[in-house]
């Protein structure tokens, strides 16, 4: 199942299922904090794949084409971008006994920046995950109103079909009765002609 899920989160992360596929994902989403954070912890790895060019040519163009349509997810990367070239550019500038430094303060200044920058970062993902779950429990919720709405004018129209088919019945057997009640009058008919024959040919 594990193994299954990944592939199912990879491929919804990218935008290779089908409206009930994602649907039934973004609804799994919301009632299983577990596999929410399956889905974060793969929407990162899959952002730092694709900035170490990590990804298959079909995945990086899926990613291109799908996950950076989203301006949230945009974001997400840009934040994701800034904060390895700052701990990149921290790693490059501090020196031995700069790490061994225990209190902030005692950092370069260009350290002390480069890790509010990194906090700014940070923050910011923080937002935008905030804002993307918001966004997803708002589709979630459209979705079940559309779904209901369905629903009802399913059973709106079974009802009119029902109705339909009883009018129909009524129509047949009222139809049936007449057709016996007119067989009955012709065959009466029928009968007086030929009691009326003898009494023509009588002188």
């Amino acid at each position: 199942m594990g193994a299954e899920d990944d592939k199912l989160i990879n491929r919804y992360l990218l935008g290779e299922l089908s409206e009930e596929e994602q649907s039934r994902v973004e609804e799994r989403l919301f009632a299983d904090t577990i596999f929410f954070w399956k889905i974060e912890s793969a929407c990162d790895e899959l952002i730092d794949d694709y900035l170490h060019g990590a990804l298959a040519e079909h995945d990086r163009q899926r990613f291109e084409t799908f996950f950076l349509a989203s301006p949230g997810r945009r974001a997400r990367v840009e934040s994701a971008r800034m904060l390895r070239q700052a701990i990149a550019n921290m790693s490059a500038t501090a020196s031995p006994s700069d790490l061994r430094q225990s209190h902030t303060s005692r950092l370069p200044s260009r350290t002390r920046f480069l890790l509010a920058a990194a906090v700014l970062v940070i923050a910011v993902a923080g937002s935008w995950l905030i804002t993307e779950t918001i966004s997803l429990r708002h589709r979630l919720e459209q979705a079940e109103t559309e779904r209901r709405a369905l629903e009802q004018r399913e059973e709106t129209l079974k009802r009119q079909a029902e109705q339909e088919q009883a009018a129909h019945g009524q129509i047949a057997e009222q139809l049936r009765r007449e057709q016996l009640e007119r067989a009955r009058i012709e065959q009466e008919l029928a009968s007086i002609r030929e009691a009326q024959k003898p009494e023509q040919a009588a002188p």
